[in-house]
């Protein structure tokens, strides 16, 4: 949760622990970046006016790197706020004042949609991969992956049913382009390879990259 405002924050979470949530709270957009790059968590509820970085810089950055839920709150009245939030893949919006039981519901239901957008556990030939930990096994020996490497494998997966291409993957896992992107790309997919079979991922000659794994 990201939230500015001790009292509500503190009100929050409290409804969600009584709901049998762990919830992790910090105060603004700064700290919301450094503790996401530690780990992703099942969802975000995300003030939208945060001092230092706003929800706006919280939800590209995140949306750039995961499709987990995202439920903005705003006191805003602005219907700009509204539109510009799921613009930028917002999952839900609430403005206050709302009720608890509301933010319960919805939380309930955009948790359960990202469930079956990806099983929890994944098995990918002899590698068993546990999304929600973004943990990888062979067997019961665990394989080392970066950030950014278990990223590409997310995208992978997730997008498995076509092929994506250097500029995608350069925006989507990376978060940006530059030059020399395509040696970047192919550098990162040859390490990830190394680590989890080279047969795992195929490359599209003259387009891209996909999983070989249904």
């Amino acid at each position: 949760m990201v939230e500015d405002d001790p009292e509500f924050s503190c009100s929050l979470r409290e409804l969600l622990e009584n709901a049998n949530y762990a919830v992790e709270n910090v105060e603004d957009g700064h700290q919301a970046l450094l503790r996401l790059g530690q780990g992703l968590p099942q969802a975000i509820i995300l003030a939208w006016n945060l001092p230092r970085l706003g929800g706006t810089a919280v939800l590209e950055w995140t949306r750039r790197r995961s499709s987990i839920p995202v439920l903005v709150i705003s006191g805003s009245p602005l219907e700009s706020v509204f539109t510009n939030a799921f613009a930028l893949g917002a999952d839900d919006f609430l403005s206050k004042p709302f009720s608890g039981q509301e933010l319960l519901v919805r939380l309930s239901v955009r948790l359960g949609q990202a469930q079956q957008r990806i099983p929890p556990r994944t098995q990918l030939g002899n590698l068993l991969v546990d999304w929600a930990r973004a943990e990888v096994y062979r067997g019961s020996q665990p394989v080392l992956l970066t950030p950014l490497e278990f990223q590409l494998l997310q995208a992978l997966y997730r997008h498995r049913d076509r092929v994506l291409t250097r500029p995608w993957l350069l925006e989507n896992v990376w978060g940006h382009g530059e030059v020399g992107g395509d040696r970047l790309i192919d550098a990162s997919v040859k390490r990830l390879r190394r680590k989890v079979g080279a047969h795992m991922i195929q490359t599209v000659r003259g387009l891209g990259f996909r999983l070989a794994f249904p």
